[in-house]
């Protein structure tokens, strides 16, 4: 696997330096800071999630991009210990994206390095264009958590009309050196307001060979200041453990700079067993200060079956663009 990374792209820089050398490049950085109240009930009573049901956090978010038509480059860097998902669970740290895209064609587009796998719809987007508390768990429990949800590795993506596509290498655990997974995902127009899509992947997910597989679909509305999306995925880890979930979202545009958001969200960790799913309820209202900044309110309640318990989460999240 590096070795192709290294071929590839010592081919693609050699082909974009000229393009790449004149081109425009910018720097933007952008503060987070919330403030969580959550707590735990639990059978026999209630407990905090943290040792202060009550408690704050922030990060710092820098964003590099460059280029010209032809070619460009993007870096994402997240410098907080944690992004603060809610309850403040961690997701990733460190370098999020760092990735080559090159136009090959009209039709044909190369991505090199780290992304986001391209796979449904929530993880088809970067981490800083969208509030906290919309990355379904659903979905993260059928992409096993973080040995497929970012990955470094070959994108080839584009439209033959009216179909848009996307094909994708990669290894999405560095110290798993036999983690190779393939990923492609397809979708068109139906209509002027529905898109439908449909994922797979296929691969061994670690050193010990364990193969992974799974699949999904999607669609979305959107039709003035209301969009809708749908996703369902399953997927199978080894020999025997399925998992799957699935989510639906819908959001109104109040006025220009006023949105309200609803989320209802299931996964499962394994179909096998009973009173295993944990299912989510997310509202949120997001308001656009201005270009530069939003804030977010957003509530989360979280029914896990097997505790059996339920999380209570109220978070108020200030969003500035600082450069």
């Amino acid at each position: 696997m590096k070795k192709l990374l290294i071929v590839l792209g010592a081919i693609v820089m050699i082909a974009t330096v000229a393009p790449m050398a004149s081109a425009d490049l910018s720097i933007s950085g952008w503060g987070i800071a919330q403030c969580i109240s959550a707590d735990k009930k639990i059978v026999g009573g209630t407990q905090s999630v943290s040792e202060d049901p009550y408690f704050t956090n922030s990060n710092l978010r820098i964003i590099v991009k460059g280029g010209g038509e032809k070619a460009n480059v993007f870096l994402q860097y997240d410098a907080a210990t944690n992004e603060g998902d809610f309850a403040g669970v961690p997701r990733s740290t460190g370098i999020l994206d760092c990735k080559l895209n090159v136009a090959l064609t009209d039709n044909v587009n190369l991505t090199a390095g780290r992304f986001a796998v391209p796979f449904g719809l929530i993880n088809a987007h970067s981490t800083y264009d969208l509030p906290v508390g919309f990355y379904s768990t659903g979905i993260r429990t059928v992409l096993a958590g973080k040995n497929a949800l970012r990955a470094t590795g070959v994108v080839l993506s584009g439209k033959v009309d009216p179909v848009d596509y996307a094909v994708s290498y990669v290894n999405a655990a560095p110290n798993e050196h036999k983690n190779k997974l393939l990923f492609a995902k397809a979708g068109r127009g139906l209509g002027d307001f529905v898109h439908a899509g449909i994922s797979i992947l296929n691969g061994k997910l670690d050193n010990a060979g364990t193969k992974f597989a799974a699949n999904g679909v999607d669609v979305t509305y959107a039709n003035g200041p209301i969009k809708a999306e749908a996703e369902y995925a399953k997927g199978k880890m080894g020999t025997s453990t399925k998992n799957l979930g699935y989510y639906l979202q819908a959001s109104y545009d109040l006025t220009d700079v006023s949105t309200i958001r609803a989320r209802y969200d299931v996964a499962d960790p394994d179909t096998d067993k009973s009173n295993n799913e944990i299912t989510t309820t997310t509202l949120a209202y997001i308001y656009s200060i201005s270009d530069n900044s939003y804030t977010a309110l957003v509530y989360d309640l979280a029914d896990d079956d097997a505790a059996p318990s339920k999380v209570k989460t109220l978070v108020l999240q200030l969003a500035i663009k600082l450069l």
